[in-house]
Parts: structure tokens; sequence; C-alpha cells
């Protein structure tokens, strides 16, 4: 998977703490998803395997990342060629750091 290989790249450039892990652990996903790809056959055991790979802590809230994480999952098992994967894992990222990192600022106080 070229966006694999692409995360790897962008992991070893960044300077960054805090990008660096954030890089460790996607890669580390899509390592696990390319696992589960050559070694379940059907469509459905996959997709509910691929759901459940850490995208949030303890999957407590990756419904969160939905439809943006099903798209993705999709794109994958389809094989439906790197401009549709990368594509839907740009979707993804957007939607995770708007709901997940959306959760760290302080609401803002209307007087």
């Amino acid at each position: 998977m070229k966006l694999l290989e692409d995360l790897r790249t962008q992991a070893a450039a960044t300077t960054s703490i805090f990008q660096r892990q954030l890089f460790k652990e996607d890669i580390e996903r899509l390592e696990k998803l390319e696992v589960l790809v050559a070694e379940i056959s059907d469509e459905t055991g996959f997709k509910k395997s691929a759901m459940t790979l850490g995208w949030t802590p303890s999957d407590l809230r990756t419904f969160e990342l939905n439809p943006e994480l099903a798209n993705f999952v999709a794109a994958v098992w389809q094989g439906q060629g790197e401009n549709s994967i990368n594509d839907t894992w740009a979707a993804l990222h957007r939607r995770r750091m708007d709901v997940l990192l959306g959760c760290l600022s302080r609401p803002r106080l209307e007087f």
C-alpha cells in the first residue's frame, strides 16, 4: 500500500514528537489492516475487524469517525486503487482531527 510507504517517509522526516507518535500509530493500524486483507476472505468479517483496530483508545469513540472510516475500509477491501485509498484516508484524517482533537479545545464562553 503506497499510503503506508508515504506515512513512513513522512514519519522519518518530521521533527515533531507529537506528529511522529501519530504517524507511528497510523502505520501500526495500516500494517494490521494489510494483514487483515490477506487473512480474511469475507467482506463482512474484514469490515468488522477493520473497524476495531484501535482507531480511538479502546475503540470507544470509533463510531464518531463514520462514515469516513467505513469509506476508507471499503476502499481498502475493494482494492479501489491508490487514488481512492488516499482520498478516503485524507477524508478520514480530517474527520479524526476535527472530532478527536476538537474535544481537547476549551469551549468558547460567551459573556
